[in-house]
């Protein structure tokens, strides 16, 4: 054992506080701009739907992969057969799973799901039903808001690992029984048994413009100390889009991690009156709601970082 003097012990300790203010500084400059995640948000639409098995998704998989690359080199896919009920066949699915501070044992999760529905069932002319969807709010622009908010990971220090997970093939189900829906994070978590965030936030149907945000209940159940401490923060926040009551259970991609006991919570409006129409395109976003929800998430991750959590 080597003993050392005394002022090299204040020394260390000095700069040991240095780099921890630096740190919480830091991420403390980031601001999310809703313009940014807006801008995003077109640029991706413009790609098409996002039906696990056709053209448009593999190319919407590259625009997310190369986007996040830039962010972090510790970027990857997580590949997988899914499958695909209305059109009876097999599909080839695609988690993308972006890293940040890769070897913090210390992390939090951020999700959303990147695909869109391959059918529009609940469209008011029946047409059109069979057709595929955009997905501007189901969840595209969950998706931009998670992008952005990557662009600011990557320019600020944060103390703790981050993952932002785009998890495919969610909106593989039909509405009569649960067997095709999550599949992405279904492959995510039967793949990863060892990854074991301390929290996780799921992002969906959450950049309407008529924006109300109520308390999921599987969330508030399994993981109501999570919630609770979210919605005071959107409280002292002043954002008046969430809602103190509790809402209809969501099964959403958050369930596969509550099922092992990992608190991810859903931020949903799952009243969203254009859900799985052609109805669900960027005329139906508010840019301003990106921003309280983006702003939100960047929030909860600098109390984290700061200690104030």
């Amino acid at each position: 054992m080597k003993l050392f003097h005394k002022k090299y012990i204040v020394i260390i300790l000095v700069l040991i506080q240095l780099s921890c203010q630096k740190s919480e500084n830091n991420s403390k400059e980031a601001i999310f701009n809703s313009d940014r995640a807006y801008s995003i948000l077109e640029e991706f639409l413009k790609i098409g739907p996002r039906v696990p098995g056709t053209d448009t998704h593999l190319k919407a998989k590259d625009f997310l992969f190369n986007f996040l690359k830039k962010q972090t080199d510790f970027c990857k896919t997580q590949e997988g057969k899914g499958y695909n009920p209305f059109a009876q066949d097999s599909v080839k699915l695609a988690n993308i799973i972006a890293s940040f501070n890769e070897n913090q044992s210390n992390r939090v999760l951020l999700c959303a799901h990147w695909d869109s529905r391959p059918v529009a069932d609940n469209d008011p002319d029946t047409n059109y039903r069979n057709l595929p969807i955009l997905g501007a709010n189901d969840a595209g622009g969950a998706v931009a808001i998670l992008l952005h908010i990557a662009e600011l990971i990557n320019r600020a220090e944060f103390d703790f690992g981050i993952d932002i997970i785009l998890f495919d093939g969610e909106d593989l189900g039909q509405h009569f029984s649960n067997t095709h829906w999550l599949q992405g994070s279904k492959l995510f978590v039967k793949e990863n048994p060892d990854y074991k965030p301390q929290w996780g936030i799921l992002l969906d149907l959450c950049t309407e413009k008529d924006l109300k945000i109520k308390k999921e209940m599987y969330s508030y159940y399994y993981a109501r100390w999570l919630v609770d401490k979210i919605w005071n923060i959107a409280y002292e926040l002043g954002l008046d889009i969430f809602s103190n009551e509790i809402g209809s259970p969501v099964y959403d991609d958050h369930i596969n991690f509550l099922y092992i006991k990992i608190p991810v919570i859903d931020i949903i409006d799952i009243q969203y009156k254009q859900w799985h129409t052609h109805l669900d395109d960027i005329n139906q976003i508010s840019k301003e709601n990106m921003g309280k929800v983006g702003g939100l998430v960047l929030e909860c991750l600098k109390r984290y970082n700061s200690g104030n959590w």
